[in-house]
């Protein structure tokens, strides 16, 4: 299996300038979590469940491996070799959409912080047409549950849970409600419908002013 590629590498630049931003704050947002260190199996359910919750953001996510919490700081100790080397992409991207329904999409890179201290990042894709949900339990104490949507609230302490209010709920439907707009009139307009797709479009933007 090919090396897993560094995020300054051809193709990369934006998740390149995503990771460079979030190392250089070093605090965890809605889009941005850190983990320590550890093999993929030790990590495995707990980033799933970030990966569930991060797909339902409007921008994604990013999971940073190797940022480790001492007191209330977090410290960019680094990914060990062998750690790494259990993050093979297709056995954690078939082990995350066990039980993602639809599919998460996800990238795996690795980062380097300096001379021999690398980071492993994991980006997240938003969902594309509708929201992910768990679509079966995990272990017990693993915190997945099937039929379970997770998100990540905006504001308020990071963390993947499950929806509370009917708020979130609605945000998150009026979401998926633009992501289809958006699909739609991407396609009217490569199929030469250009003139009905910008009716449609104003007249869901009027709809949006009432």
């Amino acid at each position: 299996m090919p090396p897993l590629p560094f995020t300054d590498s051809d193709g990369h630049k934006s998740l390149f300038e995503r990771v460079q931003f979030a190392i250089s704050r070093l605090q965890e947002e809605s889009d941005i979590e850190f983990k320590r260190s550890e093999p993929w199996e030790s990590l495995r359910y707990s980033v799933t469940r970030s990966a569930l919750a991060m797909a339902n953001l409007s921008g994604g996510g990013i999971v940073l491996i190797g940022v480790n919490q001492q007191d209330d700081a977090w410290m960019l100790d680094g990914m060990s070799e062998s750690h790494l080397a259990t993050y093979q992409p297709d056995i954690v991207l078939d082990q995350i959409n066990a039980f993602a329904s639809p599919n998460v999409k996800l990238i795996l890179a690795r980062h380097e912080i300096e001379a021999s201290k690398e980071i492993l990042v994991l980006e997240i894709q938003p969902f594309f047409d509708i929201p992910v949900v768990c679509k079966k339990n995990g272990p017990d104490g693993k915190g997945l549950v099937s039929g379970t949507i997770y998100i990540r609230p905006l504001g308020g302490k990071p963390e993947s849970r499950p929806i509370r209010t009917a708020e979130e709920a609605h945000m998150l439907l009026e979401r998926a409600a633009e992501v289809r707009s958006t699909d739609f009139l991407q396609k009217t307009r490569r199929l030469g419908l250009q003139s009905k797709a910008d009716d449609l479009e104003k007249f869901t933007q009027e709809l949006g002013d009432l």
